[in-house]
């Protein structure tokens, strides 16, 4: 790589680096994309010659040519090419305004390295239109109707847009990832989704004006949810709670309706593993109305080590389920039973919510409900006691939060003939759809 340094490059000059011969991309709103974090290294390439840009006053700090490929790391919180520091931070940008390749993937726009520590974070930076471009293949099947297409086009525009500098401290607007919205770059692109962005060119989805959080998830299950019935914090009038058998009525929807069986030892690990540890676990419960889409609130989990009430939300992510909109069904371990009588010589092995415990037929024995309540009886009358529960399956419909468009029901609802209207006035209440 050749290195030399050019100071005070003229802004006209930079805006050429920066967005290739395109005077329309240097007007395009742009937006920043973390596509790599805590990279201990990667290698960058383009099909033409390119050159390193600090972004800082603008000059050169280095150059090179088509295809020749260099590597980056950092250290000391300075970005380094292998044979000297380039700075704290520094940009890739095509000559042509051409492709770039981070670690042999490709991304439109120009990249920027930064140090942080002894490790480099990666952004792509482009317009954001072109950002929809990687967006939509990777959240929504390009071969679906084009409608639902649409609908997801200015739903992603609209999240981006109402979410830039989320992670400003950190030099980005989003992440690439189910954070935010997967982005898969140039390499995802699909000639059905990139029509879908240019035909909805810069429509987003307002409420009184402002551009609305637009949150989506894949399946309702039938009925999608209130947005403080998830996340907690005051209601969003056009986030509300509404009926979707759009999503529900679809035979081939693989989320519609799901079920799960975990052992009371998965449980317990994998709640343990999120810093929620019960001990061994003794059952699992729901706590609580659910909500009026029918998903669960609270979920009550008993252990040896105590009791603790977990949001679903937090359940649901902690074990890795499709949705909280599910039921709770016990499987015995073993046979259950009721002991009448017993001889004075036998041991009676009593098991309950809170664990088991062995005894003799004389001693006095606590019984716990599943309620709570201690009832104090003499062993040979103990009615109904039962082994402990070996699993817990869970039934239940949908996947994701449940909250915002649903993308089965979207694409229910474009196969009934509905527009990319009809979808978006469905699942985001008193909305309108403006260009921005």
């Amino acid at each position: 790589m050749k290195t030399r340094l050019i100071v005070a490059v003229a802004c006209c000059l930079l805006t050429f680096l920066l967005f290739g011969q395109s005077a329309a991309n240097a007007a395009e709103e742009l937006i920043r994309i973390g596509i790599l974090i805590g990279q201990p290294s990667v290698s960058l390439t383009a099909e033409d010659a390119w050159q390193l840009i600090d972004p800082a006053d603008g000059s050169v700090l280095g150059e090179g040519e088509a295809r020749e490929v260099v590597s980056f790391r950092a250290q000391g919180g300075q970005v380094n090419t292998g044979s000297s520091d380039v700075g704290v931070s520094v940009r890739f940008i095509p000559a042509n305004g051409g492709a770039v390749k981070v670690n042999n993937a490709a991304y439109r726009g120009l990249i920027e390295l930064r140090a942080v520590g002894d490790n480099l974070t990666v952004i792509n930076i482009l317009p954001l239109e072109e950002y929809l471009y990687g967006v939509l293949p990777k959240e929504i099947p390009a071969a679906w109707p084009a409608e639902a297409l649409r609908a997801q086009a200015i739903v992603s525009r609209t999240y981006a847009v109402a979410s830039k500098n989320r992670y400003a401290a950190e030099g980005y607007d989003l992440k690439a990832t189910v954070s935010d919205q997967v982005y898969g770059g140039l390499g995802a692109e699909q000639a059905n989704t990139n029509a879908a962005v240019d035909a909805t060119e810069g429509m987003v989805l307002t409420y009184q004006g402002k551009t609305i959080t637009a949150v989506f998830h894949a399946s309702s299950g039938g009925y999608t949810e209130n947005n403080e019935d998830v996340w907690q914090g005051s209601p969003s009038p056009y986030l509300r709670a509404v009926p979707d058998e759009f999503d529900s009525a679809q035979p081939d929807n693989p989320h519609r309706s799901w079920q799960t069986s975990l052992t009371l030892a998965d449980i317990a690990a994998k709640l343990a593993g999120g810093g929620r540890d019960v001990g061994e676990v003794y059952s699992v419960a729901a706590a609580g109305e659910k909500t009026v889409s029918g998903r669960q609130r609270e979920i009550i989990v008993r252990g040896s080590k105590g009791s603790q009430e977990i949001t679903a939300t937090s359940f649901r992510t902690l074990l890795s389920l499709k949705s909280t909109r599910f039921d709770i069904v016990t499987r015995e371990a073993g046979e259950g039973g009721a002991v009448r009588s017993c001889s004075g010589a036998e041991e009676l092995a009593i098991c309950g919510a809170y664990g088991a415990s062995a005894c003799k037929p004389a001693d006095e024995v606590s019984v716990i409900g599943a309620d709570g309540t201690v009832n104090s009886v003499r062993a040979p009358s103990i009615i109904g006691v039962m082994h402990l529960t070996g699993e817990v399956e869970l039934v239940g419909q949908g996947w994701g939060h449940g909250v915002g468009m649903a993308q089965w029901g979207a694409r229910g609802m474009a196969l009934q003939g509905y527009n990319c209207t009809d979808i978006l006035q469905h699942y985001y209440q008193g909305v309108a759809i403006e260009t921005n």
